[in-house]
């Protein structure tokens, strides 16, 4: 007969070392500081890398959590992450370029062109 220890994470995920789970289960309180939305707006944060997969929109609530697991999801899934964010920022991944976009920043790089096409049209 053969013992096998098995080590259940608090959302129920199973893993085969203590070291593996208590992991997990940093980055499922690391993914607290980020709310994830699929291209349909419906909220995708639980497991871990999955969420990410699957994520188009995230909003920033803890830049310090997000941040470790950015980290995580850099580490295990070898994804490319958002860079610099403060509290607030609403994020999109863009499929053209690969990348997340700060859509803050997206926002005023719009208003800027509206505001140099309506100075054309009133020349």
């Amino acid at each position: 007969m053969t013992i096998k220890n098995i080590y259940i994470a608090d959302d129920g995920e199973e893993f085969e070392t203590e070291e593996e789970c208590l992991e997990y289960e940093e980055q499922l309180r690391c993914i607290d500081g980020v709310d994830m939305f699929t291209y349909t707006f419906e909220k995708c944060n639980q497991g871990g890398l999955e969420a990410f997969e699957h994520a188009t929109y995230m909003f920033i609530s803890d830049p310090d959590r997000a941040e470790k697991y950015f980290e995580y999801v850099q580490r295990e899934g070898g994804y490319d992450t958002p860079g610099y964010f403060i509290p607030g920022d609403c994020l999109r991944y863009d499929e053209r370029s690969d990348s997340w976009i700060n859509m803050r920043d997206e926002i005023q790089e719009l208003q800027d062109n509206l505001l140099k096409l309506m100075m054309q049209v009133d020349a």
